[in-house]
């Protein structure tokens, strides 16, 4: 599903990214860990086209994403790629399916078919009837679930979540991972996460360790 291959990255003087080699496998969960400054962060940027490698290459599903100029990448993110923040980034002055309905506004759906669409994934996510509250009426967990049915809204494969539950207390990041895992068993997804949460890491399919910019297992 992905290949990237010797990824390079600095922001300015530090180089962050060494050299790195990542394989992500059609269906598979896949923890990246490692401690503060390590470049997991950077690394899965990298890796979900929100920012560009200094040099090196990613494919996704067979495209070349370093051939594309600008405007085509950000189509293609919106198509193939959906992306969980720690803070969960929804808008205050919409509700949750507006949030939610957002990409496939951006892709080009009409409005009618992106509400359709983010109300299915708000209704599997068990929110139907949150739909029409606004982010400042939920509490974390739906706040975070209201952002997985964004990222998801356009049917992406791949899904990447930076520190999903980093914000969420031990009962909701619980929940927030057992999703994850009913998630990728109902549609198939590939999922790449960073997280410090012990617990998820070790229940994924396998666990990427950075250390100072390089893969150290």
């Amino acid at each position: 599903m992905l290949q990237a291959t010797g990824i390079h990255k600095s922001h300015g003087d530090l180089h962050v990214l060494q050299g790195v080699d990542v394989q992500l496998t059609a269906g598979e969960i896949v923890s990246i860990v490692g401690p503060s400054g390590a470049g997991k962060t950077t690394l899965l940027n990298v890796l979900s086209t929100l920012d560009r490698a200094d040099s090196g290459s990613v494919v996704v599903d067979g495209t070349d994403l370093s051939t594309l100029r600008d405007k085509a990448l950000a189509r293609f993110r919106n198509a193939h790629i959906g992306f969980v923040f720690q803070f969960h980034q929804l808008l205050p002055e919409f509700n949750a399916v507006e949030n939610a309905m957002l990409p496939a506004l951006v892709g080009g759906r009409s409005e009618k078919d992106a509400e359709e669409a983010a109300m299915f994934r708000l209704e599997e996510l068990g929110l139907a009837a949150r739909a029409k509250h606004l982010p400042s009426q939920l509490s974390g967990g739906e706040q975070q679930r209201v952002a997985v049915a964004r990222a998801l809204v356009n049917n992406p494969p791949l899904l990447f979540a930076d520190e999903p539950s980093g914000n969420l207390d031990s009962a909701n990041a619980e929940a927030l991972h057992d999703l994850f895992f009913e998630l990728r068993d109902r549609h198939g997804l590939t999922i790449a996460l960073v997280t410090h949460n012990e617990g998820l890491a070790e229940r994924a399919d396998r666990q990427i360790r950075l250390r100072d910019g390089r893969i150290e297992s």
